[in-house]
């Protein structure tokens, strides 16, 4: 439960993306889906699945802050409740 403040106190808060983050967005922005399945400029990595989810978001939703960080929140909203082992 503390952990999900956490997560949506920092969504919330609109943290500017890092450095790295940055250079993953220019990635989404400059490619299409056939070509993220290359190298990334800016000796950049991530996996596949990770890039077309926030690349869908781009698409879909909006290029905003908000918008590129939603699916890790929902993903680190929901691990906890798939993981409990009660």
């Amino acid at each position: 439960m503390l952990g999900w403040v956490f997560a949506l106190g920092r969504y919330v808060a609109r943290l500017g993306l890092r450095y790295d983050e940055s250079r993953v967005t220019l990635n989404l922005l400059e490619r299409n889906y056939v070509e993220l399945l290359q190298p990334l400029d800016y000796q950049q990595g991530a996996p596949v699945g990770f890039l077309w989810v926030h690349k869908a978001m781009i698409d879909w939703v909006s290029f905003s802050e908000w918008g590129l960080r939603l699916p890790t929140l929902i993903a680190g909203l929901l691990i906890p409740c798939l993981i409990w082992d009660a």
